[in-house]
Protein backbone atom coordinates (compact mmCIF):
# COMPACT_ATOMS: atom_id res chain seq x y z
CA UNK A 1 0.00 0.00 0.00
CA UNK A 2 1.12 3.62 -0.84
CA UNK A 3 0.78 6.51 1.53
CA UNK A 4 -0.52 9.91 -0.46
CA UNK A 5 -0.88 13.40 1.09
CA UNK A 6 -3.35 15.28 -0.70
CA UNK A 7 -2.42 18.66 -0.20
CA UNK A 8 -4.16 22.42 -0.79
CA UNK A 9 -3.51 25.68 0.44
CA UNK A 10 -4.77 25.24 4.03
CA UNK A 11 -4.03 21.34 4.62
CA UNK A 12 -2.44 18.08 4.12
CA UNK A 13 -4.94 15.07 4.22
CA UNK A 14 -3.11 11.10 4.07
CA UNK A 15 -4.92 8.24 2.88
CA UNK A 16 -3.56 4.76 1.56
CA UNK A 17 -3.35 3.71 -2.05
CA UNK A 18 -1.82 1.95 -4.42
CA UNK A 19 -0.39 2.87 -8.12
CA UNK A 20 -0.20 0.04 -11.38
CA UNK A 21 1.40 1.53 -14.47
CA UNK A 22 0.18 0.04 -17.64
CA UNK A 23 2.01 0.54 -20.76
CA UNK A 24 -1.07 0.55 -23.32
CA UNK A 25 0.88 -0.26 -26.27
CA UNK A 26 1.83 -3.37 -25.11
CA UNK A 27 -1.19 -3.96 -23.59
CA UNK A 28 -2.95 -3.83 -27.10
CA UNK A 29 -0.23 -6.04 -28.72
CA UNK A 30 -1.82 -8.86 -25.55
CA UNK A 31 -5.23 -7.98 -27.09
CA UNK A 32 -3.96 -9.00 -30.94
CA UNK A 33 -2.44 -12.12 -29.55
CA UNK A 34 -5.47 -13.11 -28.11
CA UNK A 35 -7.56 -14.59 -30.64
CA UNK A 36 -4.37 -15.82 -32.64
CA UNK A 37 -3.85 -18.21 -28.84
CA UNK A 38 -7.67 -19.23 -29.72
CA UNK A 39 -7.41 -19.74 -33.84
CA UNK A 40 -3.89 -21.35 -33.57
CA UNK A 41 -4.70 -23.34 -30.77
CA UNK A 42 -8.03 -24.68 -32.18
CA UNK A 43 -6.01 -25.95 -35.77
CA UNK A 44 -3.46 -27.11 -33.51
CA UNK A 45 -6.05 -29.35 -31.56
CA UNK A 46 -7.58 -30.88 -35.31
CA UNK A 47 -4.08 -31.31 -36.77
CA UNK A 48 -2.05 -32.10 -34.23
CA UNK A 49 0.54 -30.52 -35.88
CA UNK A 50 3.83 -29.74 -34.13
CA UNK A 51 4.29 -26.49 -36.45
CA UNK A 52 0.59 -24.84 -34.91
CA UNK A 53 1.83 -26.19 -31.76
CA UNK A 54 5.04 -24.59 -31.82
CA UNK A 55 2.74 -21.25 -33.18
CA UNK A 56 0.23 -21.10 -30.34
CA UNK A 57 3.59 -22.29 -27.83
CA UNK A 58 5.39 -18.83 -28.98
CA UNK A 59 2.33 -16.70 -29.48
CA UNK A 60 1.69 -17.52 -25.51
CA UNK A 61 4.72 -16.63 -24.87
CA UNK A 62 4.58 -13.54 -26.28
CA UNK A 63 1.71 -12.69 -24.69
CA UNK A 64 3.06 -13.58 -21.73
CA UNK A 65 6.04 -11.13 -22.14
CA UNK A 66 4.29 -8.06 -23.74
CA UNK A 67 1.34 -8.65 -20.28
CA UNK A 68 4.05 -8.77 -17.55
CA UNK A 69 6.64 -6.14 -19.01
CA UNK A 70 3.28 -3.54 -19.76
CA UNK A 71 2.14 -3.61 -16.21
CA UNK A 72 4.66 -2.47 -13.83
CA UNK A 73 3.86 -1.22 -9.69
CA UNK A 74 5.34 1.56 -8.59
CA UNK A 75 7.26 1.36 -5.28
CA UNK A 76 6.02 2.45 -2.36
CA UNK A 77 5.94 6.59 -2.43
CA UNK A 78 3.64 9.67 -0.97
CA UNK A 79 1.65 11.28 -3.88
CA UNK A 80 0.71 14.85 -3.03
CA UNK A 81 -2.12 16.40 -5.26
CA UNK A 82 -1.65 19.86 -6.23
CA UNK A 83 -4.41 22.25 -6.79
CA UNK A 84 -2.46 25.48 -7.36
CA UNK A 85 -0.34 24.15 -9.97
CA UNK A 86 -2.36 21.47 -11.29
CA UNK A 87 -0.06 18.47 -11.16
CA UNK A 88 0.23 15.05 -8.77
CA UNK A 89 3.51 14.49 -7.78
CA UNK A 90 4.73 11.46 -6.51
CA UNK A 91 7.89 11.21 -4.16
CA UNK A 92 10.44 13.47 -4.71
CA UNK A 93 9.84 14.38 -8.07
CA UNK A 94 10.16 10.94 -8.95
CA UNK A 95 6.80 11.28 -11.01
CA UNK A 96 4.43 14.26 -12.05
CA UNK A 97 1.23 13.87 -13.60
CA UNK A 98 0.53 17.20 -14.66
CA UNK A 99 -3.01 18.45 -15.85
CA UNK A 100 -1.30 20.00 -18.89
CA UNK A 101 0.00 16.83 -20.03
CA UNK A 102 -3.29 14.22 -19.22
CA UNK A 103 -5.22 13.48 -22.35
CA UNK A 104 -8.28 11.84 -20.23
CA UNK A 105 -9.07 10.22 -16.96
CA UNK A 106 -11.95 8.63 -14.83
CA UNK A 107 -12.35 6.94 -11.83
CA UNK A 108 -15.18 4.38 -11.70
CA UNK A 109 -15.59 3.01 -7.82
CA UNK A 110 -12.32 4.03 -6.09
CA UNK A 111 -9.55 3.43 -8.74
CA UNK A 112 -8.38 6.76 -10.48
CA UNK A 113 -7.03 5.85 -14.05
CA UNK A 114 -4.90 8.80 -15.25
CA UNK A 115 -4.06 8.38 -19.19
CA UNK A 116 -0.81 10.08 -20.88
CA UNK A 117 -0.37 8.74 -24.24
CA UNK A 118 0.64 5.56 -24.81
CA UNK A 119 0.69 5.15 -20.60
CA UNK A 120 -2.24 4.64 -18.04
CA UNK A 121 -1.76 5.75 -14.22
CA UNK A 122 -4.07 3.46 -11.76
CA UNK A 123 -4.28 5.27 -8.58
CA UNK A 124 -6.20 3.16 -6.03
CA UNK A 125 -7.64 4.06 -2.46
CA UNK A 126 -9.77 2.84 -0.07
CA UNK A 127 -13.60 3.00 -0.66
CA UNK A 128 -14.21 5.25 2.64
CA UNK A 129 -12.08 8.40 0.75
CA UNK A 130 -13.21 7.76 -2.74
CA UNK A 131 -14.98 10.55 -3.31
CA UNK A 132 -13.10 13.07 -1.63
CA UNK A 133 -10.53 11.68 -3.82
CA UNK A 134 -12.34 12.05 -6.68
CA UNK A 135 -13.57 15.58 -5.84
CA UNK A 136 -9.73 16.66 -5.73
CA UNK A 137 -8.78 14.86 -8.82
CA UNK A 138 -11.41 16.59 -10.83
CA UNK A 139 -10.27 19.85 -9.07
CA UNK A 140 -6.91 19.18 -11.33
CA UNK A 141 -8.28 17.53 -14.10
CA UNK A 142 -11.72 18.42 -14.56
CA UNK A 143 -14.45 16.28 -15.38
CA UNK A 144 -13.81 12.51 -15.06
CA UNK A 145 -14.95 10.88 -18.27
CA UNK A 146 -17.59 7.34 -18.29
CA UNK A 147 -16.09 4.36 -18.00
CA UNK A 148 -18.23 1.49 -18.82
CA UNK A 149 -16.36 -2.07 -19.08
CA UNK A 150 -15.69 -2.95 -22.33
CA UNK A 151 -17.49 -6.41 -22.93
CA UNK A 152 -20.58 -7.48 -22.84
CA UNK A 153 -21.93 -9.53 -20.07
CA UNK A 154 -22.31 -12.41 -22.31
CA UNK A 155 -19.04 -12.37 -23.47
CA UNK A 156 -17.42 -11.88 -20.23
CA UNK A 157 -19.25 -15.19 -18.61
CA UNK A 158 -17.64 -16.92 -21.98
CA UNK A 159 -14.27 -15.58 -21.66
CA UNK A 160 -14.30 -16.71 -17.11
CA UNK A 161 -15.32 -20.29 -18.82
CA UNK A 162 -12.99 -20.65 -21.02
CA UNK A 163 -10.37 -19.50 -18.06
CA UNK A 164 -12.10 -22.30 -15.66
CA UNK A 165 -12.53 -25.25 -17.77
CA UNK A 166 -8.85 -24.48 -19.76
CA UNK A 167 -6.27 -25.24 -16.81
CA UNK A 168 -8.12 -28.72 -15.57
CA UNK A 169 -7.66 -29.89 -19.52
CA UNK A 170 -3.59 -28.78 -19.88
CA UNK A 171 -3.48 -30.60 -16.02
CA UNK A 172 -5.50 -33.98 -17.62
CA UNK A 173 -3.09 -33.34 -21.11
CA UNK A 174 0.04 -33.33 -18.56
CA UNK A 175 -1.11 -36.20 -16.72
CA UNK A 176 -2.03 -38.64 -20.10
CA UNK A 177 1.35 -37.25 -21.24
CA UNK A 178 -0.75 -35.71 -24.56
CA UNK A 179 1.12 -33.09 -25.61
CA UNK A 180 -1.09 -31.63 -27.76
CA UNK A 181 -3.83 -31.39 -25.19
CA UNK A 182 -1.43 -29.97 -22.73
CA UNK A 183 -0.29 -27.21 -25.35
CA UNK A 184 -4.23 -26.76 -26.10
CA UNK A 185 -5.27 -25.95 -22.79
CA UNK A 186 -2.21 -23.85 -21.57
CA UNK A 187 -2.63 -21.53 -24.47
CA UNK A 188 -6.62 -21.63 -23.95
CA UNK A 189 -5.68 -20.57 -20.20
CA UNK A 190 -3.84 -17.78 -21.31
CA UNK A 191 -6.32 -16.53 -23.74
CA UNK A 192 -8.80 -16.64 -20.61
CA UNK A 193 -6.73 -14.55 -18.63
CA UNK A 194 -6.12 -12.65 -21.20
CA UNK A 195 -9.48 -11.74 -22.48
CA UNK A 196 -11.50 -11.96 -19.01
CA UNK A 197 -9.10 -9.02 -18.41
CA UNK A 198 -9.77 -7.34 -21.76
CA UNK A 199 -13.53 -7.79 -21.15
CA UNK A 200 -13.90 -7.28 -17.55
CA UNK A 201 -11.34 -3.80 -18.11
CA UNK A 202 -13.18 -0.30 -18.07
CA UNK A 203 -12.64 2.12 -21.04
CA UNK A 204 -13.17 5.53 -20.80
CA UNK A 205 -16.28 6.13 -22.81
CA UNK A 206 -15.88 9.70 -25.07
Amino acid sequence: MFSVAVTDASKTTSFPTSIVRYDLALMKRVQTLAPILVGAGAIARRSESYFWMGVVGLATCAAMRFFFVGRRRINAQVVYIDPAKRVVTVGDELLRLAATQTDVWTMPGRVARIYQGETCFALKVDAAVATDFHRRLADIFGQALPMPRRGSKRARWIAGAVLLLSLPLAAFGAFIKLVPLFVIGFAAFFGGVVATGVLFQRAPKR
